[in-house]
């Protein structure tokens, strides 16, 4: 599939027309502005500015990975040490704050294929201000987007870099607290390397939704 996430604005209307053998699916994402809203009329000739923007937001894209580690980000290292067929092991973070980051590493993960199942047994859960049901609950490698098996990529929001880190850059505030719980539904013991930045909120708690990922 191709992708283009450049912005085509338009005032009144906009017409999308497909050649014959053009291709096998299509997707087209648009938002309506507000009455009144003023919009320039998209055009192939991009102004200087625009180059500009558009080469910047390429940069960022290009060069993606784990999000850096900024002044008021406070780095937590935990070394989950699993027994198998339902062990598990959690990290308690006090709030109000907000994940910043979250990387992990599974030690001796297998070869392909073997790394299918293990990332399929790995799961991840996650609870925010001491809910009762997880608002996070996913196998590892699907979590971090890799399914099936362990592959190598970067993304704005998450991937898996050459070093063996799984990293996912989503915002996920909290008020009180947020519990991550690594579980072990396979039959080896494993050791998982898991490594989470907060950051303290720009505003009160109150003003923030919070972070759910199902599988």
């Amino acid at each position: 599939g191709w992708n283009n996430y450049t912005p085509i604005p338009y005032q009144i209307s906009c017409k999308i027309v497909a050649d014959n053998d053009w291709g096998d699916y299509f997707q087209f994402v648009y938002t309506t502005f507000p009455a009144g809203t003023t919009v320039p009329t998209f055009k192939r000739e991009l102004t200087a500015e625009e180059n500009a923007a558009l080469d910047e937001a390429n940069r960022l894209l290009v060069h993606c990975g784990p999000r850096p580690l900024g002044q008021n980000a406070v780095p937590t290292r935990h070394d989950a040490r699993l027994s198998p067929n339902g062990g598990s092991d959690s990290l308690r973070l006090d709030g109000p704050a907000a994940i910043h980051r979250i990387r992990v590493k599974v030690n001796d993960l297998p070869a392909p294929p073997g790394d299918r199942d293990v990332l399929r047994e790995l799961v991840l859960q996650i609870r925010w201000d001491g809910e009762a049901r997880a608002s996070v609950w996913s196998p590892l490698g699907d979590f971090f987007g890799t399914a099936p098996g362990a592959n190598a990529y970067r993304s704005l929001p998450c991937g898996l870099t050459d070093d063996g880190w799984f990293y996912a850059n989503w915002f996920m505030p909290f008020a009180r607290s947020a519990e991550v719980t690594l579980r072990n539904d396979g039959p080896q013991p494993r050791r998982v390397e898991l490594e989470i930045a907060t950051v303290p909120l720009p505003k009160g708690a109150e003003h923030y939704a919070r972070f759910h990922a199902k599988w």
